[in-house]
């Protein structure tokens, strides 16, 4: 699985040197250690990508994304040579140049998501939908993936 990440500059940063030094610093511990801290992490830092849940069943294979403040026009899926590929654009407002603006956070980012898909799919089968901010995609196994039991004849 690979994740690119790429943001788009925010005109305010605050502490934005300590606090990156810090997590960095506590990402590079728990990666070493196999711990996680989910609430050391910053809400509105997604360099990581969205958390994404996937499991097998024995028709399909399902995948879950946290995109909350997505729209369905944001996201773009393809399914491409035994490849999953989710990305998806974010932007921001436009800045209004006659307000001043005390913090400003939300800024324009994207993402690209891939996973190798461990079995080949029915292409035409895919569905995804989008609910309260989780991108749900099912991805039903071909025919020729799917487990056929064997009957033994004896001779």
């Amino acid at each position: 699985m690979s994740i690119h990440f790429c943001s788009g500059g925010s005109p305010f940063v605050s502490n934005a040197f300590p606090t990156t030094r810090r997590r960095d610093f506590d990402e590079l511990v728990d990666a070493f250690l196999g711990t996680v801290r989910p609430a050391t992490r910053e809400v509105s830092s997604w360099t990581d990508g969205p958390a994404l849940n996937a499991w097998e069943t024995p028709e399909a294979l399902s995948v879950e994304l946290e995109v909350p403040g997505l729209a369905l026009e944001d996201l773009d899926l393809s399914v491409t040579a035994g490849v999953l590929q989710i990305a998806a654009k974010v932007r921001s407002e436009k800045r209004d140049e006659k307000i001043s603006y005390h913090r400003r956070e939300r800024r324009n980012l994207a993402f690209s998501r891939t996973l190798s898909l461990p079995f080949d799919v029915n292409v035409e089968k895919v569905e995804a939908t989008l609910k309260n901010g989780i991108l749900t995609v099912v991805l039903p196994k071909a025919e020729a993936a799917k487990p056929r039991k064997i009957t033994v004849a004896a001779k």
